[in-house]
């Protein structure tokens, strides 16, 4: 292989990635990527139209595992609630707990909305026995309001006087232009 051939393939594989990414881009919108941060309240009091709904408990060798309805407060670059509707995974054991499942928020983000979006890609760790938490959240799934798109990361901060979880949340948003599909 000469060596001219052998210095075009590294522009070779730029212009394939590039184009891919483009293509990927065309069929989400366009939009600059804003970063964005804030704080969480995740209620876990006995107030009625807040409190956690369990919906299933199933017993296992390690621990338990539930499905439950919950709510969630979003404070900063993103205003709103969320219902989060968890399979929650406990391995007393492993001192570990996993959510995965739906969630859906409403309220505003970078001031723009209402939104109402869909994420069923989140996935929280929790070490139970040190309180550690950390999780990625990935709103990308428009149902109404402007098209926006944003992939979250969250780490727990502890608990307030009332026994809620609180969070700090940090990532980056989007608000796809006229030209995605889906658009009203």
């Amino acid at each position: 292989m000469n060596k001219t051939i052998i210095r075009l393939i590294p522009a070779v594989a730029v212009l394939a990635a590039s184009t891919c990414l483009a293509e990927t881009e065309k069929f989400r919108g366009t939009g600059l990527w804003k970063e964005v941060s804030g704080t969480a309240i995740h209620y876990f009091d006995a107030v009625p139209g807040r409190n956690v709904i369990t919906h299933e408990t199933t017993p296992t060798g390690t621990g338990v595992n539930l499905h439950t309805t919950e709510t969630i407060d979003l404070f900063g670059d993103l205003e709103g609630r969320v219902l989060y509707q968890p399979e929650t995974v406990i391995d007393f054991a492993a001192c570990s707990l996993v959510n995965t499942g739906n969630q859906v928020f409403s309220g505003t983000v970078l001031g723009e909305g209402p939104v109402l979006l869909h994420d069923s890609l989140f996935r929280f760790d929790v070490n139970i026995c040190t309180g550690e938490t950390a999780g990625k959240v990935f709103l990308v799934d428009r149902i109404d309001g402007p098209a926006v798109d944003c992939v979250l990361d969250i780490v727990g901060t502890g608990f307030s006087e009332q026994g809620n979880g609180l969070a700090d949340y940090a990532g980056r948003c989007r608000i796809r232009g006229a030209d995605a599909p889906g658009l009203d």
